[in-house]
């Protein structure tokens, strides 16, 4: 089976880590690359403007795909300004398939789901905790819909609480979601941001790795080598 190797970081917050970004990529051989991968929060505070410095910094040293979920600082109702950048393939509770090395690879994106929405959200965004309960069950039609050798899941909170460890746990609720847990095991590669203290690189659900590529966390972009081929079902997460 082919190997693809693909690159993945997430919460750049442009302009804050742009200089940790482009020592990273200067680090890698980015010829090497079959995918690079962004789990949301590429800006700070919805500076839209900022996407276009990052894209300059990554256009330098690497000219392959670049997929991208949004986080929480790519604010809601704004999709469509950050898809005018669209030397990224932008994926909001969407799948796009592509096909590398003779590999089909399923990509799944979204801004995942929080087991509470925070105090800030519930004051001024009372409609996300509505949002957040679906938001498993749309994933996993998402990922039952892909017909591909090699299934990818791109968020930028995380599907389980086992990469949230280094983070303070009174604060699990507010960085990820233990209900999407079911999900992981059917896909083969889980991607996700948001938890900037994590120490945990990666776990391992069922057959599935789930990484924590978050910027601050790693202090590197995360390279990933994964081989293809692998199919597989959801039936179990709705029954």
């Amino acid at each position: 089976m082919p190997k693809i190797k693909f690159a993945a970081t997430a919460d750049i917050h442009a302009p804050r880590y742009l200089k940790l970004l482009e020592s990273s990529l200067s680090k890698l051989d980015l010829s090497s690359i079959d995918l690079l991968l962004l789990a949301g929060d590429i800006v700070l505070h919805n500076d839209y403007r900022q996407v276009e410095r990052v894209l300059g910094i990554i256009g330098e040293a690497y000219d392959g795909p670049i997929y991208a979920c949004f986080g929480n600082e790519e604010y809601h109702g704004y999709e469509d300004v950050y898809r005018r950048f669209n030397r990224i393939v932008w994926l909001d509770d969407e799948s796009s398939t592509i096909e590398l090395g003779g590999c089909r690879i399923g990509v799944i994106g979204s801004r995942g789901a929080l087991d509470s929405p925070t105090s800030w959200q519930k004051k001024f965004k009372p409609d996300l905790e509505a949002v957040y309960a679906d938001k498993p069950y749309k994933i996993a039609k998402l990922v039952s819909s892909l017909n591909t050798d090699l299934k990818i899941v791109l968020t930028h909170y995380s599907p389980t609480y086992r990469t949230l460890k280094g983070e303070d746990p009174s604060i699990w609720v507010y960085l990820g979601s233990k209900v999407m847990e079911p999900i992981v095991s059917s896909v083969d590669v889980w991607i996700h941001g948001h938890v900037h203290r994590g120490t945990i690189r990666s776990v391992g659900i069922g057959g599935a790795q789930v990484y924590n590529v978050s910027l601050p966390a790693r202090g590197e972009i995360t390279v990933i080598e994964v081989k293809g081929g692998r199919k597989k079902g959801l039936d179990a997460f709705f029954t």
